[in-house]
């Protein structure tokens, strides 16, 4: 049987960074909601990668602003050619779920407004 393209192997969280602010503090913020950033790298030999996803999120009416960072770590079995694409699109697939459960884990510590960031579409991702 094949190895699939991409083998998770584990994700860590790299930063947290959750604020509650006064209204001034707040208007001073310079973040966009919903804000997702993709870091991929590779091993020299395209065996291993890490992709890093960022999330910003800003709740307007607690004023509440997180921006959070996790990684993942992955064994690829594909070309070089193919290797950017099953990784953003298929690792960011896979990491998304344990970010969205963080996010909503860590604000609901805070108060009973949860926040739970919406699902995206992993394949519209490399085109962006």
């Amino acid at each position: 049987m094949d190895k699939p393209v991409i083998e998770f192997k584990g994700y860590r969280i790299e930063n947290i960074d959750f604020k509650h602010l006064d209204s001034e503090e707040f208007s001073e913020i310079d973040l966009e909601n919903g804000n997702v950033a993709v870091w991929a790298a590779f091993t020299d030999d395209y065996k291993e990668a890490k992709l890093r996803l960022t999330f910003t999120v800003v709740d307007d009416n607690l004023y509440r602003t997180l921006v959070f960072e996790i990684s993942g770590y992955f064994d690829i079995n594909c070309s070089k050619e193919m290797a950017d694409t099953y990784l953003i699109q298929n690792g960011t697939a896979i990491l998304y779920p344990y970010a969205r459960s963080i996010i909503s884990m860590i604000t609901s510590l805070d108060n009973e407004n949860t926040i739970v960031i919406p699902t995206i579409n992993t394949t519209t991702l490399l085109e962006e």
